[in-house]
Parts: C-alpha cells; sequence; structure tokens
C-alpha cells in the first residue's frame, strides 16, 4: 500500500500556510522554467506534477517562489493535528438508496470549537484531501510553528 500526496491545490494551500517540513516531493508553478536532477544526475524539465527531489551531493537548487512541496495525505493530516490541534476523521457508511460505500470527513479541534463535515466520496482518499482542504483553510496565513520540528 501507498501514501498519497495532496494535490497540487492543496500543496498551493500548503505554501500559503507555511509548512516547513522536508518533503522528497514537489509540485512547480505550471510555465516555470524549471529543471531537476535525476537519480543519474542528468537534468530534466520540471512540469506540474508531483515529482521527487533527486540531489548529486550538494547540486540540487530550486527557486522557491515556483516550488509547492508535497507531502502525503498522513504527514499533512499529522501536522494539522500536532501543530495546530486539527484533526481530520474520515468515517465510512452505506448509502442507504445505492448501497454503496461512501467516505465523508469531519474536522474537529480539541476544545470542540470547530466542527466541519465534508460532502461524502467513493474513495478514502478524496474525502481526506478535501478534508485537509478545509482544515488549512481555518490557519491564518503564514503561521509557522518554530518548534514543528522537534514536535514530529
Amino acid at each position: 500500500m501507498k501514501d498519497t500526496l495532496i494535490t497540487f491545490k492543496t500543496a498551493k494551500l500548503v505554501k500559503e500556510k507555511g509548512f516547513d517540513l522536508e518533503t522528497s516531493y514537489f509540485y512547480t508553478k505550471p510555465n516555470s522554467k524549471m529543471f531537476g536532477l535525476d537519480e543519474e544526475g542528468r537534468a530534466y524539465p520540471i512540469k506540474n506534477t508531483a515529482k521527487k527531489l533527486y540531489t548529486c551531493g550538494e547540486e540540487a537548487a530550486l527557486n522557491i517562489e515556483n516550488v509547492y512541496v508535497a507531502p502525503t495525505q498522513s504527514l499533512l493530516q499529522k501536522w494539522l493535528r500536532e501543530i495546530y490541534s486539527i484533526d481530520v476523521y474520515v468515517a465510512p457508511r452505506i448509502n442507504s438508496v445505492t448501497g454503496i460505500r461512501e467516505y465523508w470527513a469531519t474536522l474537529f479541534t480539541i476544545d470542540c470549537s470547530m466542527t466541519i463535515s465534508t460532502d461524502t466520496h467513493k474513495s478514502f482518499e478524496e474525502v481526506l484531501e478535501e478534508g485537509l482542504y478545509r482544515a488549512l483553510l481555518q490557519i491564518p496565513d503564514k503561521k509557522i510553528n518554530k518548534t514543528l520540528k522537534k514536535k514530529l
């Protein structure tokens, strides 16, 4: 089983909210003139799909203005829980009309000051993504916690 990376839409919001953990994957702005290095040290153009960052010694440099980190959904979920006390909870249910399993997400804060539910989706990952996005919307822009790396 492989953990799912967040979407480009969520990655843009993650950057605004000050997510500062190191990740191996990233997106770039559409049409940016950027190049990365593959595992053999060869340069390649970076397109707007999640890419893994390969380094060749100390020779990997990216223009941070054009880069959006792409953490896994579970890492972002943990960051929201540990740093902002926002839990994103996903639960299944059976649709009484269609008999198909669906999922929805609910956002909670520790003190229950916020409870938000999402629409239902057919996949766990889709609804988790929506829940993570909605949780990020609750955080003021660029609120960076310097103890983040120690806590996680």
